[in-house]
């Protein structure tokens, strides 16, 4: 029998990157290998949203050697490992259990078939284009924006909505006969920047999610928002992203998240 031979670690970061250009991450975002070696042989890898102290364990049990996720694990500086903290006790964790930990975040949610992307494949967008048309090399908003097929109502709109990213409630501005064809959207948090928004004029602005004033402003503006959660728009990445990654890299299993859940509920 054949000797099945592994992939290294350094040759999935180096396929993740040719998709998702590190150069392309929002100035303070953390991005690529976090933990491990590129040289550490990789036979399984996790995808999940968030590295957590559950999804660590998820990787380990299911003798993954690498996580990929969105959210870096380690965003903001650490000055020591001593368990103090959650992402200190998973950092420790992860190091002990030799996982690789590699994050995809801002530089996913601008690149061609990113977050992004994909949302607005989900709610059937087409002539999808960047938010705001500026250097491919070194992007600094985040956001597409799009036609539907036909002109609908917002009710309408709204089931859309909830049927393509799995959820029962909504938070939403405007007139429910609002006619929508024009869309615009972001995955994660909008960052406040409303000059690409107001410059496109879309009928709707669907976002993970928005601060209070923020949403607050954008009626002011008249520009109505659909806030459809952050995880919710976000962790639909994992199942389209470990199809491509299989392809590219057949000899190595890209496992989507089973045990990963959003943190806050609705009812």
């Amino acid at each position: 029998m054949e000797k099945r031979i592994m992939a290294l670690c350094g040759s999935i970061c180096d396929v993740l990157e040719e998709m998702f250009p590190l150069h392309k991450a929002m100035e303070r975002d953390n991005v690529g290998l976090l933990i491990g070696y590129r040289s550490q042989p990789v036979q399984k890898v996790l995808l999940c949203l968030d590295v957590t102290s559950k999804t660590a364990d998820e990787a380990i049990e299911k003798g993954c050697q690498m996580i990929l996720s969105h959210h870096p694990l380690i965003f903001k500086p650490l000055s020591r490992i001593s368990g103090e903290t959650p992402v200190q006790d998973t950092v420790y964790k992860a190091i002990r259990n030799g996982l690789c930990i590699y994050a995809a975040h801002t530089n996913m949610d601008v690149s061609k078939d990113g977050t992004c992307d994909l949302m607005a494949e989900l709610m059937g967008l087409k002539n999808v284009r960047p938010l705001c048309e500026e250097s491919e090399a070194k992007p600094t908003v985040v956001g597409r924006i799009g036609v539907l097929e036909k002109e609908i109502s917002l009710f309408d709109f709204l089931d859309i909505i909830k049927k393509s990213f799995k959820v029962s409630t909504l938070r939403y501005t405007g007139s429910n006969d609002k006619i929508i064809k024009k869309v615009a959207l972001c995955s994660g948090s909008f960052d406040g920047n409303f000059a690409p928004l107001l410059a496109q004029r879309p009928d709707i602005y669907v976002s993970g999610e928005m601060k209070y004033h923020d949403v607050l402003d954008a009626f002011a503006y008249g520009l109505d928002t659909v806030l459809v959660g952050h995880y919710e728009s976000e962790v639909i990445y994992k199942e389209a992203l470990a199809k491509r990654l299989k392809a590219k890299v057949p000899d190595t299993e890209f496992i989507p998240s089973e045990k990963e859940t959003p943190v806050l509920k609705s009812r």
